[in-house]
């Protein structure tokens, strides 16, 4: 059997999946009341720990779609690359 990234990492997948399902929260209710910082902030917050945790327990194969992405990501949202 295959462990998947986050199981090879020793993260509990409920943990994590339990913390995702709070920052999503936070999100919508952010953009729920009209609070653009803070959604930006709950955002940031979430993409910063997945890209953590993503790269810290995968290797990405060369020539996948992490190796050809074109151009850096915008710094703040709705800003283009």
């Amino acid at each position: 059997m295959t462990s998947t990234p986050i199981a090879r990492s020793g993260i509990s997948v409920t943990s994590r999946s339990i913390r995702s399902l709070k920052q999503h929260k936070a999100l919508l209710r952010a953009i729920e009341t009209r609070d653009p910082a803070a959604a930006e902030r709950h955002m940031r917050e979430h993409i910063t720990e997945m890209e953590k945790l993503v790269f810290s327990t995968q290797e990405w194969p060369v020539g996948s779609t992490a190796d050809t992405a074109q151009g850096p990501l915008p710094s703040k949202m709705g800003e283009s690359a």
